[in-house]
């Protein structure tokens, strides 16, 4: 992977750069070769409040979907236990269960006529949590890479 040279560090703003300088100082690969980034937040995560009420109301339906369509619950299953395996996401032991975790909602779009993936996961980090503050809120936006890119 190569990276795109800029001519200057004064084309990035102040929060370009923070997000930037946070990714090379927190990156690296994994024993299986896979990066490992954290999440770059620009504000504290205690901001967000509870999540858990909101993702398990966006879960409702998606749990009733699964009743009627057991092929849409077993790729989801399926996903979801990949997901696990990349530790992309953990369990949440109830005893263990802080005032910080953070529920991700999520729900499925299925593309029929799709060949290799007909059930694509959309994680929604735009969601209100209990407080009106969601996940995108605290996170950096980081660079714009569509400057970056040419058009011909």
């Amino acid at each position: 992977m190569e990276e795109v040279s800029s001519s200057s560090k004064s084309n990035l703003t102040n929060e370009e750069q923070e997000c930037k300088d946070h990714f090379k100082s927190t990156h690296f690969r994994d024993s299986e070769g896979r990066y490992v980034v954290r999440l770059p937040f620009r504000k504290s995560t205690e901001l967000l409040g509870d999540s858990k009420a909101k993702a398990l109301r966006m879960l409702s339906p998606l749990l009733k979907k699964f009743q009627t369509d057991s092929i849409l619950q077993q790729a989801y299953t399926m996903f979801l236990s990949y997901y696990e395996t990349l530790n992309h996401m953990l369990p949440v032991d109830k005893s263990n269960e802080s005032k910080h975790s953070y529920y991700l909602p999520h729900h499925g779009v299925i593309r029929e006529s799709s060949v290799s993936t007909k059930l694509r996961v959309v994680f929604n980090a735009l969601s209100l949590t209990s407080v009106g503050v969601s996940l995108n809120d605290v996170l950096h936006n980081g660079e714009n890479f569509k400057q970056n890119f040419l058009m011909f």
